[in-house]
């Protein structure tokens, strides 16, 4: 289960509070875009968060939908990270490991409209369920981040099969990921 701290929700308020946006630049729409999100995009956006968004509903509704873990990883030379994940253990007797490694700028959420069919497909013939496993990509959501210069797919990667590791999935798994 994941909360985020109410000092860091006051801090952010506090953040969108005392923005204040740029004038916008005048271009023609072919090049709108051209210097950064347009003002007349990012200020409802802003007014959003500010007035109607709520963090603590998302956060249960997350919590509610999604198992979440989190686990000390450490792939030397890098110090132990806490890393977040989503871990879903089918019934199937046959269920197979599957890691599914979100994109960038994504985050652990993309799997949530998929967990429950993964881990417990259902229906006609013969389906194939999975112990489901999404991590969040270290310095991403709720994982640290590695301090390491090059750290990057690789280090991800280490980290991925440490967490796989932990769950006792060392002996095998599959892995689906989009974007790296």
């Amino acid at each position: 289960m994941a909360q985020v701290s109410s000092r860091y929700l006051a801090l952010t308020r506090s953040k969108l509070d005392l923005t204040r946006l740029p004038r916008e630049v005048a271009l023609p729409p072919p090049q709108r875009w051209a210097h950064g999100t347009p003002k007349s995009v990012l200020e409802p956006l802003l007014d959003y968060w500010l007035e109607t968004y709520d963090w603590r509903t998302t956060e249960s509704t997350l919590n509610a939908s999604l198992p979440q873990f989190r686990t000390h990883i450490t792939i030397p030379p890098s110090p132990p990270l806490r890393i977040h994940f989503v871990h879903k253990r089918s019934v199937h007797a046959n269920a197979i490991p599957l890691l599914v490694c979100h994109s960038w700028p994504g985050s652990f959420i993309e799997v949530q409209r998929m967990i429950e069919m993964l881990a417990d497909p259902g229906g006609e013939g013969v389906q194939q369920a999975f112990h489901v496993v999404a991590p969040s990509i270290p310095g991403f959501g709720f994982s640290d981040a590695s301090g390491l210069v090059g750290f990057g797919g690789g280090g991800a990667a280490g980290v991925f099969d440490g967490v796989m590791g932990r769950l006792g999935y060392g002996g095998g798994y599959v892995v689906h990921g989009v974007g790296w």
